[in-house]
């Protein structure tokens, strides 16, 4: 019976979403809102705060952070939107002002360029020194017998996911009118497999046989960069760790293939508590009842940038627009301190939890890069998105939600975009913000999201971003969020 209902009602959305589509069209054209200009000039401004910062990026707790979550809070209440704030969360926020690398113990050895992995303890001024140790993808803890005193060098391990085996077997929906999809990758070098969360298991190898510091050769397409900022858990580790390019490593395993070598490494490192900020609006419905939007505002401009100027015109739109149901936007800090704001939103709003019907989540609306000769280069498509979406049972997916999300993915073109179970191929939870609400108590969740090579470097900057599909991004939530809120929320589930 429940099936039946989802697919009833899954065909009169249809009928009416493209009615939805030509609506949201003219109030586009006539006020600027949902406009790819408007929501890439958000962008720009978030991005200028970061590059401005000492840590790089908008990371939790930065000046640049702050300001980012002011700049929203002044954007949020120029909508007309009064219910607005911001809600302080204690983070770590970890820096570093120096890294090096030296080869061997004479005043001119070598130094090799490397940047700080984030979370991991600093050195004193003399640094460590010790035989470097090479591990291989250190999965294995055997390879680490004899790491005592020694400093451990690992490959990081980024095949990225093909669409043909991770994806395919098990989409609820893939809207490719082009077939680019088949036989090509979904993401380039996401996940690290070897450093993947919770464990870390060349790092946790390190520690327990004793090494004194770590070396992560990014040995994966990064356009041969030694600038990477992962892990971000929050967790400070007790061993100094950095990252040397690929090119870099490839010359160091040489050297180490031909007989013990010596390495000094210094990294200047703060782990210090900071601030950051959950940007909350909220606009009142007819029900209680909430549909809660989130993406996060720290990070670079594809990562994350992106969704939260999408986030920006779709409260633009909704203040002068409101639906049946309350509508909360949570941008929130600190994705890259371990999600602690999400979690501490979700801990301290019990109530509001109970009230959601469905969370909606976006991020990254950016280019497609593939490496070439150490260098990305675009490939002129976007790259490929995928909505996780929850359903009663692993490897499933609720129809109604199926059937919403597939018929606005069409009806705004949204091209290279696949639907996949939130507990499936990928794991027991989505990726992204939206896992913390999956996990609670179930909530129902529609999540919006891509892995781009350019993810966690400098190198997300914003000519990475797909200026031309924000608009379709947004619109295309527009309608999924529209439909929702005349479901009802059993169905949902």
């Amino acid at each position: 019976m429940f099936r039946f209902i989802g697919v009833f009602l899954a065909v009169t959305a249809s009928m009416n979403l493209a009615l939805i589509k030509v609506a949201v069209a003219d109030v586009n054209d006539d006020n600027n809102v949902l406009s790819n200009e408007r929501m890439f000039e958000w962008i720009l401004e978030l991005d200028d705060m970061g590059v401005s910062s000492d840590a790089g990026f908008r990371q939790a707790g930065s000046e640049a952070d702050l300001e980012a979550a002011a700049f929203l809070l002044d954007e949020i209440s120029e909508f007309g939107i009064e219910d607005v704030r911001l809600d302080p969360v204690e983070v770590i926020l970890s820096t570093s002002e120096g890294v090096r690398l030296k080869l061997g113990d004479k005043r001119d050895s070598p130094i090799v360029p490397a940047s700080y992995m984030g979370f991991t303890k600093g050195t004193t001024s003399e640094g460590v020194v010790g035989e470097l140790l090479y591990v291989g993808r250190g999965l294995d803890a055997n390879a680490f017998a004899d790491a005592a005193g020694k400093i451990v060098v690992v490959d990081l391990w980024a095949p990225g996911l093909g669409y043909d085996q991770f994806f395919a077997p098990f989409d609820v929906y893939t809207y490719d009118p082009e077939n680019t999809l088949v036989g090509n990758k979904v993401t380039q070098n996401w996940p690290v497999l070897n450093f993947r969360r919770p464990t870390f298991a060349p790092y946790g190898h390190a520690v327990a046989n004793g090494a004194i510091g770590i070396i992560a050769i990014i040995d994966f397409d990064l356009a041969d960069s030694h600038d990477y900022f992962t892990p971000y858990d929050h967790v400070v580790r007790t061993m100094p760790g950095i990252y040397i390019s690929k090119s870099h490593g490839s010359e160091l395993k040489d050297m180490i293939a031909s007989g013990p070598v010596i390495a000094n490494i210094e990294v200047e490192a703060s782990n210090r508590p900071a601030t950051t900020h959950n940007v909350v609006a909220t606009l009142p419905g007819q029900s209680e009842e909430v549909i809660l939007i989130t993406s996060h505002y720290d990070g670079w401009a594809s990562n994350d940038a992106s969704g939260t100027a999408v986030m920006l015109g779709l409260a633009e739109y909704f203040a002068h627009s409101p639906l049946q149901r309350t509508l909360v936007f949570l941008w929130a800090g600190g994705h890259f301190a371990g999600d602690e704001p999400t979690k501490q939103f979700i801990a301290q709003n019990p109530e509001l939890m109970d009230s959601v019907v469905v969370q909606i989540g976006v991020e990254h609306i950016s280019k497609e890069f593939v490496q070439v000769d150490g260098q990305f280069h675009e490939t002129g498509q976007v790259a490929p998105r995928v909505f996780f979406l929850s359903g009663p049972a692993p490897f499933e997916a609720n129809p109604v939600l199926t059937a919403i999300t597939k018929n606005a993915t069409m009806n705004q073109d949204l091209v290279r975009t696949i639907g996949l179970p939130a507990s499936g191929p990928l794991g027991a939870e989505p990726p992204g913000l939206s896992r913390w609400y999956f996990e609670h108590g179930g909530i129902p969740i529609v999540h919006l999201i891509t892995g781009p090579a350019i993810m966690f470097t400098p190198m997300d900057t914003p000519d990475t971003v797909a200026k031309d599909q924000l608009k379709p991004v947004a619109e295309t939530l527009l309608e999924i969020i529209e439909a929702i809120d005349t479901v009802d929320a059993a169905l949902l589930r």
